[in-house]
């Protein structure tokens, strides 16, 4: 694994130059010491299967799920649905340990739009239990 002097990406070992911003790549260079010199937040550590989770991340997967089961019971004009789903796939890209939170909370949003959106057909039709 090498890491850029310039930006802080890591890239993988056989390249000469960094993908980001084309600076050459010192493969000789101690790579604890580069880890040290970088602050965790611009290292950019998804090449080397290392994540960084911040807690924004947890917050928005956590309101995901939750929206997105709420969204079953109560939804007043696709909002709560719509809300789970964004939230949602925000959560499932960004996030890494709280990915399966995240689509919970899509998966759930998208089951309640679309029940949300069958009760409207009905009841347009005089055809709803709940119209």
């Amino acid at each position: 694994m090498a890491i850029c002097k310039n930006c802080g990406q890591v890239n993988a070992d056989d390249q000469a130059f960094c993908e980001v911003c084309g600076a050459v790549l010192d493969q000789n260079e101690n790579l604890e010491q580069i880890l040290n010199t970088y602050p965790d937040e611009t290292i950019n550590r998804q090449n080397s299967g290392e994540y960084n989770d911040y807690n924004d991340y947890k917050t928005v997967c956590l309101l995901a799920m939750i929206l997105g089961i709420v969204s079953f019971f109560i939804n007043p004009l696709y909002l709560v649905s719509i809300a789970a789903i964004v939230l949602g796939i925000i959560g499932h890209v960004k996030s890494f340990a709280y990915k399966n939170w995240a689509i919970t909370g899509w998966i759930c949003g998208g089951a309640g739009l679309i029940v949300q959106i069958f009760v409207d057909i009905f009841c347009t039709f005089g055809l709803g239990i709940f119209c």
